[in-house]
């Protein structure tokens, strides 16, 4: 199943996505009708070993039943959910959860990024990055945080969007093979003396904080500036 005609444009001004992409919000009937495909999405990820909070097997009704469980949270405006598309194919996803608090109302966690791997190689994931950053300033969302795994792909790509670690948290999950992962990180970013850091500056923080030899899980919040 291939989602042509399902993808609606993005709505959020003229920054975001990059020119040249193709990225979109998907409506709660959107994703219903391309449940199949976010399906086949999740389950590629999670055999190819990304930590997003599955264990393997990873069967097919399974993972549409994980979307079919998103659908109420994009119909009442508490997640919003970014799909990348390359050619007729969703080739990657990105979640934007709002923090449901009245003294959250500025934070929202980023979820569920995934690139298919036969998809990887092409920046998607970090434009991904960079669309759900501008969806959630329209949204008066400034701060984000999300988790990730010490060792996964995506790890290495945190830093260079502005994120770093401020903990640690032992034992906090398992990986999709079964295997307990021996932390979880806890990232905070990017600031300094009260003022914005500046790309160099927090690129430089996150790969001195991000060190490990072992598999972690970690929360990641990042500041966005103001436009």
């Amino acid at each position: 199943m291939t989602v042509s005609g399902i993808l609606s444009p993005w709505p959020y001004g003229i920054r975001f996505p990059p020119r040249g992409t193709r990225f979109f919000l998907l409506t709660a009937d959107e994703a219903r009708g391309a449940v199949q495909e976010l399906g086949s999405l999740l389950r590629a990820c999670v055999e190819d070993g990304a930590g997003i909070g599955f264990i393997l097997p990873m069967p097919r009704e399974k993972a549409e039943a994980f979307w079919e469980g998103r659908l109420p949270m994009l119909e009442s405006g508490e997640a919003f959910l970014m799909a990348a598309k390359d050619g007729n194919e969703i080739a990657g996803v990105v979640m934007l959860m709002l923090a449901p608090q009245d003294n959250g109302r500025h934070r929202a966690e980023v979820a569920k990024l995934m690139v298919h791997p036969g998809h990887r190689r092409k920046g998607l994931a970090r434009k991904l990055m960079t669309a759900i950053d501008g969806l959630a300033l329209s949204l008066d969302r400034w701060l984000l945080v999300l988790d990730t795994v010490t060792g996964d792909r995506a790890e290495k790509l945190y830093p260079t969007c502005g994120y770093s670690k401020v903990g640690v948290i032992p034992d906090y999950a398992y990986g999709s093979h079964g295997q307990l992962d021996l932390d979880h990180r806890v990232l905070q970013g990017p600031e300094v003396n009260g003022r914005l850091m500046s790309a160099q500056e927090a690129a430089a923080m996150a790969a001195l904080s991000l060190r490990s030899a072992s598999p972690a899980q970690a929360t990641v919040p990042r500041r966005l500036p103001f436009s």
